[in-house]
Parts: structure tokens; sequence; C-alpha cells
């Protein structure tokens, strides 16, 4: 062909069809490719509300009594949530998104052991890494946290403590006690830093039981647990018949150092920042107040040993009260990240025919707007986790 404007003879080969079609697809893919970053194909289901709303937590599986402890899992330097349920003693695991979103991560429930009735988390030995106390259905056993990378756990041993207020000769020992379905703590209640332990002498009187670490006393080393019975009569507190009390006769010696089956939970706390610990007190006996106040006066009276001198059933708003369990679990601990610890009441009873169970809005959050040592506890809601789950249960 001659070109108008140059006066050339041009020549024009023909391509053939099929050269055509591979740079055709060769430019489509390429920028099919160049744009492949802003597209996702995701085969995860998604679950919504009524509302719209999408069910953040949905495969979880639902939670009945659960029991709350915190951990960093991903040692991202959040605050995780390690839960125990004790409908099927099952172990959860739920990694901080910020603030007070959560995900669910099954793949670090493998590493806990298996415990009954409780599973808590608590730094024991100062290491910085919370440990686990649990109650295998014999003992109250205590597993040392040896991770590294992932998760670890090492049995250290069954817990026992000296008797020192009925000594049985020959038997000095005896197991820590662990009532079906009461809910003990595990807290350093005389301040010197070794964890102790206290709960329910039995299930038809509620006296306490103060099972006192001496290792800080002993100047050993805090995972060198060392417990003695010192008071069956803790706090002067019992309940007989449903009736709450302080100041109760006791009918056990004690044996304080004066240098420092109904159900019943126990949370230790620091309600006044007066250094001495509060209790809030859980019983299923009392369905009208299902938590009950005590007000430590060990500081106020500068007494040698923990006294409450004060009990007060309204702490919680009417409206806040209605939405607790009788007997409700209680875990203090940080939920938003913020430093600061905060409260959940969920249930914790399982005996139908006997209790009122709520089976529903069962996980109440109340979020501290304050200090650890001197909480302002504002309800925030009544499903905490469980609203985002769908429960088949």
């Amino acid at each position: 062909m001659l070109c108008n404007k140059c006066g050339i003879l041009v020549v024009y080969k023909k391509m053939p069809l099929i050269k055509k079609y591979i740079i055709v697809s060769i430019i489509l893919l390429s920028t099919v490719l160049s744009h492949a970053q802003l597209f996702e194909i995701s085969f995860d289901p998604v679950f919504r509300k009524s509302t719209g709303d999408i069910y953040s937590l949905a495969l979880a599986g639902g939670l009945n009594q659960p029991q709350f402890s915190n951990i960093d899992l991903n040692k991202d330097g959040f605050q995780d949530l390690m839960v125990f349920d004790r409908t099927g003693n099952k172990i959860l695991t739920f990694i901080s998104t910020g603030g007070l979103n959560y995900r669910y991560d099954p793949s670090y429930e493998e590493f806990f052991p298996r415990g009954v009735e409780f599973v808590q988390l608590r730094d024991y030995d100062g290491d910085g890494l919370p440990d686990v106390f649990l109650y295998n259905g014999d003992s109250v056993v205590v597993y040392r946290n040896t991770t590294v990378s992932t998760p670890q756990f090492d049995s250290v041993r069954a817990l026992k403590g000296l008797d020192k207020v009925s000594p049985v000769p020959f038997n000095p020992y005896k197991k820590l006690s662990q009532i079906n379905g009461c809910l003990p703590a595990i807290v350093d209640i005389d301040g010197d830093e070794d964890f102790d332990y206290i709960t329910n002498l039995n299930s038809i009187g509620s006296d306490l039981i103060l099972n006192l670490n001496n290792s800080a006393e002993r100047g050993a080393p805090l995972g060198d647990i060392d417990y003695e019975i010192i008071d069956k009569c803790y706090g002067g507190i019992s309940e007989y018949s449903g009736e709450l009390t302080i100041n109760s006769p006791c009918y056990f010696p004690e044996v304080y150092k004066k240098k420092h089956s109904a159900t019943k939970t126990l949370c230790f706390f620091d309600n006044d920042a007066d250094g001495d610990l509060d209790l809030f007190y859980g019983s299923s006996e009392q369905s009208t107040n299902p938590v009950y106040y005590f007000e430590n006066g060990k500081s106020d009276l500068a007494f040698y040993k923990d006294t409450f001198i004060r009990i007060d059933t309204a702490y919680f708003l009417q409206d806040d009260e209605n939405q607790l369990a009788v007997a409700p679990a209680m875990s203090y601990v940080d939920v938003d990240n913020d430093g600061v610890k905060d409260l959940i009441m969920s249930s914790n009873e399982r005996v139908k025919s006997a209790y009122p169970i709520k089976e529903a809005n069962n996980a109440v959050l109340f979020l501290n707007k304050d200090a650890t040592n001197n909480p302002d506890f504002q309800y925030n809601r009544n499903d905490f986790l469980v609203g985002d789950m769908i429960d088949f249960g």
C-alpha cells in the first residue's frame, strides 16, 4: 500500500488470530493482577441478627457458666481472655481486637490443662506469666506457666494446707477445700504478694476458711507455695438458713500471727482504697439479693486480721441487680485493656431443679470508670461475649 504522505510503499502483514488472542489475554490478565489487592474472596459464613448486625463470635458455641481470666495469648501486649465454662468443663480463648471487641481463636485452647468446677489464672510465682489454678475432681492443683512461644503449663503439685486450727495427729496436712458448685477466691488477702486461698468450709453453713500462703513470710521464693489453715471463721462471716451475719461466734480457734450445699461465690477487691480487701459474697439462697457487699474494717480498726464491719444488700442499683444470676461467678479482670480491672458477673449455678438459672443474658459486665483499688462500676451490658454468639444449646 502506498503511503499518501511519504510516498513509500508500506507492506502490512496480517497477524495470526491466535497471537491476537494471546496478546489480548496478557493485557487483560496484567490489568486484573495489578488490581488484585483491592478484592478478597472469603468463604467464611456470616451470621446476622434480626437488626442486621453481625454475630462477631457466631461459632464460638455459647457460654453457660463462664469464668473469665486475663492472659496475653498472642504476645501483642494486650490482655486477652481465657474463659472456663463449667458446662462441659470447656476452655475457650478470645483475642482482644481493641476496646470491648474480641475474636474467638480456639487454636490456644488445647494448651490449657483441664479442670472441673473452676479454672483461674493467677501469677503465683511473680514471673509475669499467669499460672493455672484448677480443681481436678480430687484436689486443687497449680500449673506453672512456662511459655516461651506457644503456651505451656507444667503441673507443679496438688495443694495442701497445714491445719493449725484443728490438726489431726499423723495427718496434719489437708487438701485445699473445694465445695461442689462453690467458687473460691485466690487472692493476696494480706498484701504480701503471695496468693492465699479462701473458700467455704462446707455447704451447710457458710463459714469461710482461710488458707494463708506463707511464702513471703518465710522469705522463700513466691513459687514455693506454703499454705497454712489459720482461720475457719474468716472475717466473722456466717450464713445459716439463708441469713448472712457478721461478728458471728466462732467455735474454732484461730492461729493468726499478729504481724500482719448451697452455692457460694467470692470476689475480693479493695472498694475504698484503704489497703484491705472488701468482699462480694454471692449465695444461691439469696434470690432477691444475689450479691452481698461486705466492708472490711481491718484498716479502719487497725486490727491484726480481716474483720467485716458492714453489710450492704443494695450495693448495685435495683435495675442492675435484677440482671444478676443467683450466686454468680465474679471475675475481676481488665476487659477493655485500659489497665483497670472491670467486673463480670456470670451464671455459675447448674442445678435447674433447685435454683432459677439464667441461660441467656448471663454475663453481666460492669466497666470500672475509676481505679482497680477504688472502683466505680458502671453497668455496660448483660450479654458480654455471649450476645455475639449463636448458641443452639
